[in-house]
């Protein structure tokens, strides 16, 4: 028998079990956050590994879709309006550390309490940053990847670090959808029993051969 892979099995064996424990125990910490959420609404659904800092300083409203990996500090306050998404590896920070006259460095022991405020038919892209004290106009659009800095104006649709406004939505079209009561909501898939696909005509003729090869259209005759 080989003495240094049995010497060496109790360790890997431990190694096993701490990371198992640590899966359980991180499992019940989002368990029981989920549970002392200050209000969650119906049909909220919350994906797996979003940390919530401070539950009971965090409202989110109905239909809303939590994706996986977000991070909510909550410790200023957080409120989510009804059918509002936040896609994966977002991150929202509700507070700032003292560091203008600090009687420490890099920061003292105050923390200033900066609420984010974030309004019904919100839309907010993979891997955000939202800073202490935004808040999100309703039916605004936050793209992925950006940081928002300053406050959204409603319908406003902004990009980039720090997020910029790039274009609005169709007014009208958002007012017939809300008076019409068509509330799709972030469960889109679920809502519908799956997505419809459109593939605009700008593409298929710029990238025909590309998009053959990756299968999104079929190669024809002439």
């Amino acid at each position: 028998m080989d003495i240094k892979r049995l010497v060496k099995w109790p360790s890997r064996f431990y190694r096993v079990l701490k990371y198992a424990s640590s899966l359980y125990d991180g499992h019940e910490m989002r368990r029981k956050s989920k549970e002392q959420i200050r209000f969650c609404g119906e049909n909220t659904k919350i994906e797996e590994n979003v940390a919530i800092s401070w539950p009971s300083r965090l409202s989110i409203g109905r239909h809303c879709l939590i994706q996986r990996d977000c991070i909510l500090h909550s410790m200023g306050g957080i409120h989510i309006g009804d059918y509002v998404g936040i896609g994966s590896r977002s991150v929202l920070v509700s507070f700032s550390h003292n560091y203008l006259r600090p009687e420490y460095l890099p920061y003292d022991k105050m923390i200033t309490l900066k609420p984010i405020i974030i309004r019904n038919f919100v839309w907010i892209g993979f891997a955000t940053n939202i800073m202490p004290g935004v808040e999100i106009g309703e039916g605004a659009i936050v793209g992925m990847g950006s940081t928002v800095t300053k406050s959204v104006p409603p319908l406003a649709i902004v990009a980039g670090n720090p997020a910029e406004i790039i274009g609005y939505r169709n007014k009208n079209q958002y007012d017939r959808c809300k008076a019409d009561r068509k509330f799709a909501g972030p469960l889109t898939t679920a809502f519908f029993g799956g997505f419809e696909e459109r593939l605009p005509q700008f593409f298929i003729k710029k990238y025909k051969r590309e998009l053959i090869e990756i299968g999104l259209i079929v190669e024809t005759e002439g």
